[in-house]
């Protein structure tokens, strides 16, 4: 009788224990908006560069011009630690964040439509720039929004967010072409039969 009595109250004291340390150690307010951005960088750039360079590879570009690429968006994230400390230092996190994000976008979008080599060379050094100010910029961001002493939760979680959504979008990159394909034929099935269904009605009525 005992023992169950101290068994069933190890197994309640352990959510109860979880939940305090959560309550306690916990981040509030701006780190989960954080957070969320966080995700959904991470998921958008693996599933870009999962999808870019087969891509590459289907427009007869080799794994030498790849790499070329690699390295230029390497080369940019480097070139770019130093200065993007110093505009985060003038300008804000916030807006250096936001505007990293935005031209970051663009740059992408840019990748897909111009197939210039050059051009492609130029826009991956330009990412790599980007790239670094999110980099730079992300962790302090992080420290400036929550309390010294939840820093470490804080940090744990949104580096666990960071590596989760990698690999989800890798996932999500390797079965979206087959999704999107099928996606297309069935809507498209669907708007067809929809269009031709007045036609179909109003030929029938001629023949009446």
């Amino acid at each position: 009788m005992t023992s169950a009595r101290v068994t069933n109250s190890y197994r309640f004291s352990i959510p109860a224990r979880l939940n305090h340390w959560w309550t306690e150690t916990a981040p509030r307010g701006e780190f989960w908006a954080l957070v969320i951005a966080a995700f959904l960088f991470n998921f958008g750039v693996s599933v870009f560069f999962f999808l870019y360079n087969l891509f590459m590879l289907d427009l007869g570009f080799r794994e030498q011009s790849l790499g070329v690429l690699a390295g230029a968006m390497a080369l940019g994230s480097m070139a770019g630690t130093i200065p993007m400390g110093m505009v985060a230092h003038r300008f804000g996190l916030k807006k250096v964040l936001i505007s990293c994000l935005l031209l970051m976008s663009a740059a992408f979008a840019a990748r897909v439509f111009i197939f210039w080599y050059p051009g492609q060379v130029a826009f991956a050094f330009f990412d790599g720039v980007m790239l670094c100010g999110w980099v730079v910029c992300v962790a302090p961001a992080v420290a400036n929004v929550v309390e010294e002493r939840k820093r470490p939760t804080a940090f744990s979680v949104l580096f666990a967010v960071a590596v989760a959504t990698g690999s989800l979008g890798g996932f999500f990159g390797g079965h979206m072409p087959q999704w999107c394909q099928s996606f297309g034929l069935r809507y498209t099935g669907i708007a067809v039969s929809v269009v031709d269904a007045p036609c179909g009605d109003r030929q029938g009525r001629r023949a009446d």
